[in-house]
This record gives structure tokens, sequence and C-alpha cells, in this order.
């Protein structure tokens, strides 16, 4: 039997803890599940079973939930961000395995590496923000568990192999071994539009009011203020509200009528003709982020953009997927109104559905059980 740890707040992780149940709920998957929160009064799964509670600030519930984790043969981490991973990872007994899907900030977000992702112009306004504030260097809004304590992790979950080695090189965890895994499917990532290609001329840039997503480079540079007359939407419903609002200023300076700020939640139905309405997708990050937006404007046919410096523009060309270079193809004579040649959007998906399809992502969780309950 599996245990799946899943850290679960007001943010996205509520998402992650649906798609992991839904992965893992049947039979055959051998898991069960605990939903790590404070907050009094969220059930949202109750009803479901080998589902339990626990509370990481009742000392009672963490005594039982530490007790009770040699019965499993191996438990699963949904990230590691806050002090019970670190308990969890000093308390674990030998014989059960410890798996831990890494979701990216928990290391790219350290001290120690967070300004090596930040373009020129990013990391200026954030360092002026921070000396404002009388704040000495990156600040971090996550607990950061001892690098050390990672060598007691035995699989690394990801999906970009790239990654996993980058995860084993920092941590000097020689002995971690990688296995793929992704939250979630192409028919759950682009739902109704499976059989959509996108029909219009916008950009769409970055993924969250996030410092990561390097906007203020992208207006500085101006590489996006020249490209014709196409709308560019901004996604910024989630993430930093200082960056949101320096990001708001900025684009409605530099980009004028054309800029489309993304600032409240979307029904589904609209943010999909959001979508449709563009050809490219840019994403200036230096980290992999924004996995799920990636594929899904990989699906739809848009040109996407990303840095060479990002450890997912190395792994979508590995495997074969079409991908545009942030630093040396976005150009300014870049013209939004040409779409991408049909026959790289046909291979794309195709790349896409081997690696993301339902059938082919459910193969792959049962291999993965198969190694952890083994």
């Amino acid at each position: 039997m599996i245990l799946h740890l899943l850290i679960y707040s007001q943010g996205t992780e509520r998402q992650f803890a649906s798609y992991v149940l839904r992965q893992f709920s049947a039979p055959e998957m051998r898991s069960s599940f605990v939903i790590m929160s404070s907050e009094k009064g969220i059930r949202d799964f109750t009803a479901l079973p080998n589902v339990r509670y626990v509370n990481p600030e009742s000392q009672e519930d963490m005594s039982l939930l530490l007790d009770s984790l040699s019965d499993f043969s191996a438990i699963i981490l949904h990230g590691a961000f806050e002090p019970w991973c670190e308990i969890v990872l000093t308390t674990v007994p030998d014989s059960v395995k410890v798996a831990w899907v890494f979701w990216g900030g928990e290391i790219y977000g350290r001290h120690e590496l967070a300004y090596s992702y930040l373009g020129p112009w990013t990391k200026r306004i954030y360092q002026t923000r921070n000396a404002v504030k009388g704040v000495s260097g990156r600040s971090v809004d996550f607990y950061e568990i001892p690098k050390h304590l990672y060598q007691r992790v035995n699989y690394c979950l990801t999906d970009m192999e790239e990654e996993y080695r980058f995860a084993q090189h920092y941590l000097n965890a020689p002995d971690m071994k990688f296995l793929w895994y992704n939250y979630y499917s192409i028919e759950e990532t682009v739902g109704e539009l499976k059989d959509s290609c996108c029909n219009g001329t916008g950009i769409f840039l970055g993924n969250s009011a996030t410092i990561e997503c390097n906007y203020f480079d992208c207006f500085f540079v101006n590489r996006i203020a020249k490209q014709n007359d196409s709308n560019v939407v901004v996604p910024l419903g989630y993430g930093s509200p200082w960056v949101r609002n320096l990001v708001l200023k900025l684009g409605r300076t530099t980009l004028r009528e054309r800029f489309l700020p993304l600032v409240t939640f979307l029904p589904r139905e609209e943010y999909n003709k959001v979508l449709l309405s563009c050809s490219a997708m840019i994403q200036p990050h230096f980290r992999p982020q924004a996995q799920g937006n990636i594929i899904t404007g990989l699906w739809l046919g848009m040109r996407v953009f990303l840095s060479e410096k990002n450890l997912a523009y190395q792994y979508f060309k590995r495997i074969g997927v079409e991908v545009y270079s942030l630093e040396n193809e976005l150009k300014q004579s870049f013209n939004p109104s040409i779409t991408l040649d049909p026959v790289i959007v046909h291979n794309n998906r195709r790349i896409l559905s081997y690696w993301y399809g339902y059938e082919g992502m459910r193969n792959r969780l049962l291999e993965l059980v198969s190694v952890l309950d083994g």
C-alpha cells in the first residue's frame, strides 16, 4: 500500500489533490491518502475511501501519522514545502520507500538559487524593492527543507528527466532514482478544446503574477511591444500583489489598448475563447513552470517560445516537440498573424498524446505503483 501525503491550503494545491485522488483511487492503485491541512472545517474529500485529514499543527495528529508510516510500502510526498515534510523524512522507517513529486519551487526557489532564475531587469527591480523594504537577499515564502534530507528520498517523480538530473546533482543524492509522473492528462488539460486550433493573432504571455515570469524584462527590452498590432494576454490571477500591480502599470504604459490582463477567475468557456484567440505563447521563465499552459498552447497550435536556459525547453526539444527559442527566435520580425504549419501541429499532438494521453499515463501510473509497492 502506498501513502500519498498531500499539501492542502487555499491555493492551487486543492486542484492537485483532486488530480491525485482521481488517478490513484482505483483498487489496483493500492493507495491511501492523507490531506495535510490545519484549516478547520475543510473536508472536501471526506466521502472518498482511504482519505483522512491530519492537522500538522496538532501533536496528536502528527504522532498518529508518524506511527502509521511503517504500515506502508512507500510514501509519496506531493511537494516538499512544509515543516511537516522534514519531520516525515527524518522519521520514516528505512523499510519504507520515499518518493517525492518535484513541484519545482522547493528547489528552484531556494535562497541560493532563486536570483539565478531572474532576468536582469526583473532582478534589478526585485533587488530595489527589497532594499526599500530592508530585506537582504531573495525572500522566500516557503519552508526550506535541509538539502541533506533529500538523500532519504528514493525516487524523484517528474515528467522531465532533465529536471530529475538537476535535482539529483544539486541535492547530492546519487542514489535517488527517476520515475515518470504527471498530474493531468491531455484530455484533462485541453478538455473540450481537444479538436480545436487557435484562430487568432494574440500573444499569451506568462502564467501568473510571480517574479519568475520575468515580465519586466519582456516589457523593458521591448520584445513584446513591437509585435505588430496583436493583443497581449497576461494572466495575473494568482501570485504576488506587488508584481501584479507593477505589471499592470507597465503593461498599460507599454502596450496601451493591446494589453489584456486576466486578473480574475474566468469561467472555462471564456478562458478557452481567450486561448483560441492567441497564435503565440511566450513563457519567459528561466526555470520549468507553467507546464499545463505550455502543453495546452502546443496542442492548440500556438508557436510556443521558451528560454533556452529553461530545462523545459531542453525537454521538449529532446522528445521532438517543436518549441522556439526566446533568445534567438523571438525577433522583431516575428509575425503573430502567420499560423504554425499544420504538419508541425500534428506532430506536436502526436508526441504529446504519447506522453500525456490518458491511456499512456495510466500505464505509467501502474508502472509507478508496481515499483513503489513491489
